[in-house]
């Protein structure tokens, strides 16, 4: 018998979505690339062209984390399902360098330090695990339980430091969960890591859920943010809180730190700038959705900030001000309709309530209608005229394709 030919594949050109995960989004030293994570792939995109996207593609669930190393020369992705799998890769070649298989479950956390010669990984709170590997050669130096368990965040915090505060043999890193921080020292050469927890502020202090850490640009401070919108400062060298700041009124989502002063993401959609000195808030914006991940570009003049709400936003660190990189839904999308008049724009219908109207070429949006109160989303036929959708309470609505106002509905 005669082997069929191979169909040929369908080539990927570009990809709509960024997946709402905290601290997935990363400014590459390049200054011209970023990256984000979308579904199980990661997605390098030029910041000053829009149809030049590469995809990362080595995953077989939704990446769960994603981080790129200071120089830019690596970039390592969690997953969660049976396959929980840290990807390592090389930026330069967009090749897969190490597939680490260790972790159950899935990956709640990956870091690099400073040197890029260790990778932590850390897993959900059914794996309980925090691995340090080399990046030399992908081997394990060390594992060990979690702390706090469930541990939801690692960072790293240059060397650990004596008490003259010289740098030591031995690594640094944070880690935060379970309403507690801890840090640790690794030894790299004798394979062994120890943790420390951070103690309170002082007795009867308040007990706060831990959402994000950042650590100051000179190493001796910890920044910790909390679900109930305050972030704490820990002083390294007393591995002790000292101060509590309060930041926003939903829940600090992320934190950026630098010599200038402390970028705080909230849940409740504000980016505050803080005096890096007297830790009071200087300069405050507001982005439209709970601000989950910040980004400095490399000479730190600007942010990417992400939103759950699938908005990326560029703005001056300073002043807070910006514009809109790219907008994408924040649910599944259960229909796509190109007009029959042009091929040059579609629309979508999400299960965030929402509709969309693309131009193809340069694939930014032309017109955003969410619908409220209507139940779920069923289907939608878009003309140049029109969106015609259908939802869950019976009715048909039409918007206007181009203003995307309400005009009319069929019980």
């Amino acid at each position: 018998l005669k082997m069929m030919a191979e169909a040929p594949a369908l080539e990927l050109e570009h990809a709509i979505g960024y997946s709402s995960i905290c601290g997935t989004i990363c400014w590459h030293p390049n200054g011209r690339k970023f990256l984000y994570a979308a579904g199980a792939s990661v997605v390098v995109c030029d910041l000053a062209d829009p149809h030049d996207q590469v995809f990362l593609r080595g995953h077989d669930n939704d990446i769960t984390c994603l981080v790129l190393s200071p120089s830019g020369r690596y970039v390592a992705s969690g997953q969660s399902g049976y396959n929980s799998d840290v990807v390592v890769w090389d930026f330069e070649s967009k090749s897969l360098l190490y597939r680490l298989s260790e972790h159950d479950h899935g990956i709640s956390s990956v870091a690099f330090s400073h040197d890029e010669k260790l990778l932590c990984t850390v897993g959900y709170a059914t794996d309980n695990k925090i691995f340090i590997w080399d990046m030399s050669n992908g081997h394990i130096v060390t594992v060990s339980n979690a702390n706090p368990s469930p541990c939801i965040t690692a960072v790293w915090g240059g060397m650990v430091r004596n008490v003259k505060r010289r740098d030591t043999g031995h690594y640094q890193l944070a880690t935060a969960g379970n309403k507690q921080l801890a840090l640790w020292s690794i030894d790299p050469i004798k394979g062994e890591m120890e943790s420390t927890k951070v103690a309170a502020e002082g007795r009867g202090s308040q007990v706060r859920d831990f959402t994000t850490i950042a650590f100051s640009e000179d190493l001796e401070t910890l920044y910790a943010g909390t679900s109930s919108g305050d972030f704490v400062v820990v002083n390294i060298k007393q591995k002790a809180m000292n101060m509590t700041i309060p930041a926003t009124r939903q829940g600090v989502r992320s934190l950026l730190t630098s010599s200038q002063g402390m970028l705080v993401g909230g849940g409740d959609g504000t980016v505050t700038l803080f005096d890096a000195h007297s830790m009071h808030d200087i300069n405050q914006t507001n982005v439209g959705g709970p601000v989950i991940s910040l980004c400095y570009s490399p000479d730190h003049t600007e942010v990417l900030a992400g939103t759950s709400n699938g908005f990326i936003r560029r703005l001056r660190s300073d002043s807070l001000q910006g514009r809109l990189v790219c907008e994408n839904h924040s649910a599944p999308l259960i229909c796509v309709s190109f007009s029959p008049e042009s091929s040059e724009r579609f629309a979508t219908l999400s299960h965030d309530c929402s509709m969309r109207v693309w131009d193809a070429t340069d694939y930014s949006v032309i017109t955003s209608v969410f619908v409220r109160d209507a139940g779920t989303p069923a289907a939608m036929c878009y003309t140049l005229d029109f969106l015609l959708s259908g939802w869950s309470d019976g009715r048909v609505r039409a918007h206007d394709a181009e203003t995307g106002k309400n005009l009319w509905h069929i019980d």
